[in-house]
C-alpha cells in the first residue's frame, strides 16, 4: 500500500498521555475508562520506568489515529517469564483508510520471541486475520453455579426446569478460606503453579488483584486436611440494588481437584445471600466443572447469565479468545486475564 502522509508507530509515553485521552474521548467514548484521568491504565500498562506505557500508537502528521495495548505477565511479577503477554484495548480511527491493527501487533511481536501471546474479546471481524498469523480461536465457555437456596433471581434469567443440587458437606476432608498477602507470600508453592499456562505466582495473583486500584477481589484457598492447598480461585463480588452475584476471574490448580471447589462456593453463596457465580474459561474441563456443579450457560435455553454490569444489560455475550503457545495442552485463559475485567466507565 503505498501513502503520501507518512506512519508513524511509537511507544505511548507518558508525554502524549492527554492527546491519547483526547483521540478516545472525540473518537471513541467520553466515558471511557481511558478517556479519562485515572488510576486504571497506570495500573494496568504503566512499564516500570514510569515513562512509557505498554501501549502502541499510530501517528499521521503528528495526530494519533490508532492505538493497541497489551499487558506482559511481567507486569504484575517482575521474576515471571518474560515472553508472556495479552493483548488488550485496539481502537482505531473511524473511516480510516487502512487498518492499524496489522501494524500495532507488528510492532509488538517485534524482537519478542513469545511462550504466549493470548487476547479475550476478540472481535469477529478480527478472527480471519487473527487465524492467518497462526493463533488458535475458540469462544470461552461460560459456566455458572447456581445457589440452592435463591428462589428468585433478580440478576439472572434461570428457567424453572433447572435442577439445583443440594449440597450437603459430610466431612471435614475439604476446607476453604480468604487469603491475604501475607499469606500467599509465605505459604503458596510454585508446584500450584505448574498446570497451566500462560504462567502466574502467588506475586501475580497479590498485584494483579489484592493490589487492584478500583475493583475488590478476594483469593480464596481450597485445602485438603485443612493444610495441604491444592486450588486457588479469585472472586469478585457485584451488587445491583438489593441483589448480589460474583465472577469467578481466575483459577489455580490441578484440573482433578477442580469439583472440590463446589463446597466452598456453595457456601460462600449462602453466607452472603448471593444468586450465582459465574465463570469464563478457556481450556477446562467440561467434565471436571460438571462435577463441581457448574452449568454450562450454552447448553440451557433461556437461561441468561449477564456479563456486561457498566451499564448492565441482561443478555448472554459470547467472549472470544485467541492465543499462540508452545504448550497448548496447558493453556488456561480466564476473565481476569488481558482487560476483560476491569472498570468500563468513569462513574
Amino acid at each position: 500500500m503505498n501513502f503520501k502522509k507518512k506512519i508513524y508507530i511509537e511507544d505511548l509515553k507518558l508525554s502524549d498521555l492527554s492527546n491519547f485521552q483526547k483521540f478516545l474521548k472525540n473518537n471513541f467514548e467520553k466515558k471511557h475508562i481511558f478517556s479519562n484521568k485515572n488510576k486504571i491504565i497506570y495500573f494496568q500498562h504503566l512499564k516500570k520506568n514510569k515513562k512509557i506505557f505498554n501501549f502502541k500508537i499510530v501517528k499521521i502528521d503528528n495526530k494519533i489515529v490508532g492505538v493497541h495495548g497489551y499487558i506482559p505477565l511481567k507486569k504484575f511479577d517482575e521474576k515471571l517469564n518474560k515472553n508472556q503477554v495479552f493483548l488488550s484495548f485496539l481502537y482505531s480511527k473511524p473511516r480510516l483508510k487502512f487498518p492499524t491493527f496489522p501494524l500495532t501487533l507488528r510492532e509488538i511481536l517485534k524482537k519478542n520471541n513469545f511462550d504466549f501471546i493470548g487476547e479475550i474479546g476478540l472481535n469477529k471481524r478480527l478472527v480471519p486475520f487473527h487465524k492467518s498469523k497462526g493463533f488458535e480461536v475458540s469462544k470461552m465457555n461460560q459456566h455458572v453455579f447456581l445457589s440452592n437456596k435463591i428462589k428468585k433471581y433478580d440478576i439472572a434469567v434461570v428457567p424453572n426446569n433447572i435442577k439445583k443440587k443440594k449440597l450437603i458437606k459430610t466431612n471435614n476432608k475439604f476446607t476453604y478460606k480468604e487469603l491475604n498477602a501475607s499469606f500467599l507470600k509465605k505459604n503458596i508453592s510454585k508446584n500450584i503453579f505448574l498446570y497451566q499456562m500462560p504462567e502466574k505466582s502467588n506475586e501475580y495473583l497479590i498485584n494483579r488483584y489484592l493490589n487492584h486500584p478500583t475493583f475488590n477481589y478476594s483469593i480464596n484457598g481450597v485445602f485438603r486436611t485443612s493444610k495441604r492447598l491444592i486450588l486457588l480461585f479469585v472472586l469478585r463480588k457485584i451488587k445491583i440494588k438489593n441483589s448480589v452475584i460474583y465472577k469467578m476471574v481466575d483459577l489455580i490448580g490441578n484440573q482433578k481437584d477442580i469439583p472440590k471447589i463446589k463446597y466452598a462456593l456453595n457456601d460462600i453463596l449462602n453466607k452472603n445471600n448471593a444468586e450465582y457465580i459465574d465463570l469464563y474459561s478457556f481450556g477446562l474441563s467440561g467434565e471436571a466443572l460438571k462435577k463441581s456443579s457448574f452449568i454450562n450457560v450454552n447448553n440451557v435455553k433461556n437461561l441468561i447469565v449477564p456479563n456486561y454490569f457498566e451499564p448492565f444489560k441482561k443478555k448472554n455475550v459470547d467472549l472470544i479468545c485467541g492465543y499462540k503457545c508452545k504448550f497448548k495442552n496447558k493453556v488456561r485463559i480466564f476473565r481476569g486475564d488481558s482487560d476483560q475485567d476491569q472498570p468500563r466507565i468513569i462513574k
